[in-house]
């Protein structure tokens, strides 16, 4: 079996160069806000080829960035916040008979637009990207060659690119306070714990691993077809498990909440003949234990949260919606286009990571 995830990367991959036609590339900047935000959401609108940026206060929209037709799939602000990155799938051109090349596009947050694009070659499908803690270097995930890939943030050249000695379908990635990658191997049933040497140690987990989180000690990996959430230890690297509520219907991205005592767990479903889910879980990392509910958008898929806020984003409704985690509550949701996928947030303090 292929990856599950990037099914949807290669669906939209597709439509490269298909009759319908795209925007061209560049930025459509909408009315400022009477005051500037201090958090903004960006958000990977895969289906549309396009980064939409949010207010994160109302969601009002403040900039969409096309990209000419290809597709985006995951967003991160810089740690620094000075830089936004997102992988994007190149596709097939029938008019020319050729294949454009996987690629990160690096985005500037002051005037929301395209600062530089990196090649990272064909047949690559970048499926995550995230940074080191001092903004220096950017890690993505390549599914088809089973591999990491290290970026200089400051030249945006490939530093290396290292094979995954073990398991297949890298695709989320996080990185822990001591600077080693956390990678979720989505055909491999593993995450893998890659130090900036190259040294790797994979640790086998009972599902299908789609993205991870760090919380403290503790890496966090979802499991879509077991409907459960992994727990691992990254000193003893044991793993146990938090099962879903009944009527789960498979978990896609993690995030921990500010104090690390809480997991936002995004319920997608959707993939393998399972119905889209709109519910975002709330699990206590130490109990283990699902603690709340709360509906957000159909096929819930991307989460990311600042203090008391968190925003989803749901690709089978096309929104993006912002929850209050203190009232456990939507505060407010907006359509944003075709299949919205990877979320990040830029605050004047720098990156949620």
């Amino acid at each position: 079996m292929r990856t599950l995830l990037l099914t949807l990367v290669v669906a939209a991959s597709a439509c490269a160069g298909s009759e319908h036609g795209h925007e061209p590339s560049g930025t459509t900047h909408y009315p400022k806000p009477a005051t500037a935000p201090d958090v903004k959401v960006y958000v990977a609108v895969e289906g549309d080829g396009a980064i939409m940026v949010l207010d994160g206060r109302d969601l009002a929209p403040l900039a969409k960035i096309s990209l000419g037709g290809q597709h985006p799939h995951n967003i991160q602000v810089a740690p620094d916040g000075r830089s936004v990155w997102a992988t994007v799938v190149g596709g097939h051109e029938p008019a020319s008979g050729t294949t454009t090349s996987d690629r990160v596009v690096v985005v500037d947050p002051d005037r929301d637009e395209i600062l530089a694009t990196i090649d990272l070659g064909a047949d690559v499908h970048p499926a995550h990207v995230v940074l080191t803690a001092d903004s220096k270097t950017a890690l993505v995930t390549g599914d088809t060659r089973n591999e990491l890939i290290r970026i200089d943030t400051a030249t945006r050249t490939i530093l290396s690119r290292t094979a995954l000695n073990h398991g297949t379908g890298p695709h989320g990635v996080r990185i822990d306070p001591d600077g080693a990658a956390w990678v979720a191997q989505i055909s491999g049933r593993c995450v893998a714990r890659v130090r900036s040497d190259g040294t790797q140690h994979h640790v086998m987990t009972d599902g299908q691993a789609v993205q991870t989180a760090v919380a403290g000690k503790w890496i966090f990996a979802s499991q879509y077809d077991t409907r459960s959430v992994a727990r691992i230890d990254s000193s003893s690297m044991t793993v146990s498990y938090a099962r879903l509520p009944d009527g789960a219907q498979g978990p896609i991205q993690l995030y921990p909440t500010a104090a690390g005592t809480k997991l936002l767990v995004a319920d997608q479903g959707v993939l393998d003949g399972r119905p889209a889910s709109n519910k975002l879980f709330v699990l206590d990392v130490d109990a283990m234990k699902v603690t709340d509910t709360i509906e957000v958008g159909l096929g819930a898929h991307g989460v990311v949260a600042e203090g008391d806020r968190a925003y989803v984003t749901s690709l089978k409704d096309d929104t993006v919606t912002a929850v209050d985690l203190t009232q456990k509550k939507v505060i407010a949701r907006v359509r944003v286009g075709s299949e919205p996928n990877g979320i990040s947030l830029w605050t004047r303090r720098g990156a949620a990571p």
